[in-house]
């Protein structure tokens, strides 16, 4: 396996006396599937990381992020950065170029053609921009080049980044187009060298470069040449309390080599009987059918906590357990004669009878509710009172059968027919609502132009910009709005205020980075989840917190709050990316709030993304 790495260190002159602030954002991705996994990635970053701390630097450190935990990790690190900062920016990972571009490969990627790397990975062009507000920023790219998906396309390692002379310096592993060794040790060659003088050296960093490049040389039989671009108008040097007058480099103490870690999984066992017959579930998926007298053992459980469910036609039982390495954990459900007796009472009719209710959706009685958070984003500011009509909204994400009853087949990742439809944009599943409205003997709510260019689309990198148009009133299938979303997933006139849908606990109604991302690609529970397998919220509504994001209709405008309709708004008039709303199975607590607002392309298609459909009352 062969590695590049890049270095870019952007310098940005600062008047005054002020003093900088040394900030690291340092990212891993290694867990690739297949042939494209990677070795080192996480080492290298965990000891520059180690490094950088050494040298003063506040670092926060990311491994195996999705395309959006990409996005959102250069964004959150950058909004909190200042023009006196010191920030070295380090990614080590899979890198590829396209037609001049450069791009960083997130985990999950789907890249079969050179023009998915716009849609698929994150632009290492944009990335540098970002930075540009600090003093000076040093930008690493570790990324392998021999990406065996792409070896295809014809062409090998990154184009030459340039940088701007006086503010950006550029450093390369090797030359531009060619490619890096990964090496047989805990790091590649070139990380190795850049680690140790990064502790080590007293020298600015123009000078530091040449012991670097001399040393993988000599490391690598000069199959390797790393090198660098752009001229500084300043002196920068790693030790701050270096001289430049020193020529000579401190002795290094040899690290001691680390232990390789090998990921085995810890087994245990459950055991469940009950004195009622019914169905039990685990997690949410079925396990088998349960009489009384019977117990069933569950062998070669993965250790960790676990929900246990009993259902029967007397009633529901949910239980908490957790599985220990080498351990019988018992769990009994017994339902009393007062549970059995309430649940063959007739229930008194809602104000919506169901036999109106569209199938599988539940009906939204329309009212009024505080929509935002003052202690969020400032893009979920301020909170202001919002009133919506009655709707519809799908019970569940629509879901993999459905789409392809529809489509003729799913595009999804993570295969399986009750679970989410995903890796499709918004322009998919716009013509998925009219396709399946027509297919039931409803009138499309949407009106598709795509020979006419949306004058209201201010997306550059939009190659489609169909001219899509709305008619509220038809009976079809459609987007919710972004309040129509909101509303559902707090629950409507039922809210209990919870902060993510369905409970405070974001456990028991969401799949999200904790108990499905972290488990690792190899895990049951990597990826997303059958339809319905948390618990609902206050209306009955399954999955709006977590599993996948959700297409909404609205453009996104992070100040859209401030000047929103009252009544039954439907977002912003124009802008360059579509809302999504609710976060996915690889998403952090804070995505799978019912107040959060993100965005996406509206071309852009993932296995994190897909779409839950509403109709008008």
């Amino acid at each position: 396996m062969k590695r590049l790495l890049i270095a870019i260190l952007i310098v940005f002159c600062a008047s005054g006396t002020l003093n900088a602030a040394r900030k690291a954002l340092v990212i891993g991705n290694a867990a690739y599937s297949g042939k494209q996994s990677l070795n080192n990635p996480l080492n290298d970053a965990a000891d520059i990381s180690s490094a950088l701390k050494e040298l003063g630097f506040s670092v926060t450190s990311l491994q195996n992020l999705s395309l959006r935990g990409l996005k959102e990790g250069i964004d959150a690190f950058t909004l909190n950065l200042s023009p006196v900062d010191e920030v070295l920016f380090y990614y080590s990972g899979h890198g590829a170029q396209a037609s001049g571009e450069n791009y960083l490969i997130p985990i999950g990627a789907s890249i079969k053609t050179p023009a998915d790397y716009a849609w698929e990975a994150v632009s290492a062009s944009w990335a540098l921009q970002r930075m540009a507000v600090a003093r000076l920023t040093i930008f690493v790219l570790d990324a392998c080049r021999n990406d065996p998906t792409t070896k295809s396309f014809g062409v090998k390692g990154l184009a030459k980044l340039e940088p701007e002379n006086g503010s950006q310096y550029v450093i390369y592993a090797t030359e531009k187009d060619a490619e890096a060794l990964d090496g047989a040790s805990r790091n590649s060659p070139f990380a190795e060298s850049f680690v140790r003088n990064l502790r080590s050296s007293p020298k600015k960093i123009e000078d530091m470069m040449k012991d670097v490049r001399a040393e993988v040389r000599r490391a690598t039989s000069n199959q390797q040449n790393p090198t660098a671009y752009g001229i500084l108008d300043m002196d920068f040097y790693f030790n701050s309390s270096a001289s430049p007058a020193v020529t000579e480099a401190k002795p290094v103490t040899p690290t001691t080599p680390k232990p390789q870690i090998e990921t085995v999984w810890l087994y245990g066992n459950l055991e469940v009987e009950t004195n009622l017959a019914g169905d039990l579930y685990l997690n949410g998926d079925k396990f088998q059918s349960l009489v009384v007298g019977q117990k069933a053992k569950i062998s070669k459980l993965v250790a960790g906590d676990y929900t246990v469910e009993l259902r029967t036609v007397e009633g529901n039982q949910s239980k908490q357990v957790s599985v220990q390495k080498d351990q019988t954990q018992s769990l009994a459900f017994k339902f009393e004669k007062k549970i059995q007796a309430a649940a063959v009472v007739t229930p008194a009719p809602t104000s919506k009878p169901s036999t109106s209710t569209p199938a599988n959706m539940v009906y939204v009685e329309g009212g009024s509710f505080n929509m935002g958070s003052n202690d969020g984003y400032d893009s979920e500011k301020p909170v202001h009172k919002v009133s919506v009509s009655s709707f519809y909204i799908g019970k569940y994400e629509v879901t993999q059968k459905e789409w392809r009853e529809v489509m003729g087949s799913s595009p999804s990742y993570f295969k399986g027919d009750d679970k989410p439809v995903e890796q499709v944009s918004w322009y998919d599943a716009i013509e998925y609502c009219n396709q399946r409205s027509l297919k039931e003997g409803l009138t499309p709510c949407y009106t598709i132009d795509k020979s006419r260019k949306d004058p209201n689309n201010t997306n550059s990198s939009d190659n489609l910009k169909w001219s899509v148009s709305v008619n509220w009133q038809a009976n079809g299938y459609r987007l919710p709005t972004e309040a129509e979303w909101e509303y559902a997933a707090r629950g409507g006139n039922k809210s209990r205020g919870y902060e993510y849908s369905g409970s405070n606990d974001i456990g028991s109604v969401a799949w999200y980075k904790v108990n499905s991302y972290d488990k690792g690609e190899n895990h049951p529970d990597y990826g997303t989840h059958k339809a319905g397998t948390k618990a609902a919220n206050e209306l009955g509504i399954y999955d709006m917190s977590g599993n996948v994001w959700e297409w909404c209709w609205d453009w996104y405008d992070s100040g859209y709050y401030g000047k929103s309709q009252s009544s039954d708004p439907i977002g912003a008039g124009s802008g360059s990316y579509r809302v999504v709303r609710g976060g996915s199975w690889d998403s952090n607590p804070v995505y799978l709030r019912v107040c959060n607002r993100l965005y996406y392309d509206p071309f852009n298609r993932g296995s994190i993304i897909g779409v839950r459909l509403v109709r008008a009352k």
